[in-house]
């Protein structure tokens, strides 16, 4: 099974700046959390992380990801 990379930069604009990824779709973002999409849905589902949507489409901030790895963490400033 091929490795999975995310990307954290869209390719170049026309000013030659690269653009930075705001959000990751369920797939993305679960491989992000190294859950499963199941798993992520759950959580979603339960409140926990929360996402938005566009048309038909789940997004999750990568700032909501973050933040919900930092309020889950055992032993440190966030748990204390």
């Amino acid at each position: 099974m091929p490795a999975t990379t995310l990307k954290t930069e869209l390719p170049l604009t026309e000013t030659d700046e690269r653009v930075p990824v705001l959000a990751l779709r369920p797939r993305e973002a679960a491989i992000a959390l190294a859950l499963s999409e199941r798993k992520l849905w759950s959580l979603t589902s339960e409140g926990q992380i929360s996402c938005c949507r566009a048309g038909r489409v789940k997004l999750y901030e990568i700032d909501e990801l973050r933040a919900f790895l930092r309020r889950n963490t055992k032993g440190g400033p966030a748990s204390e």
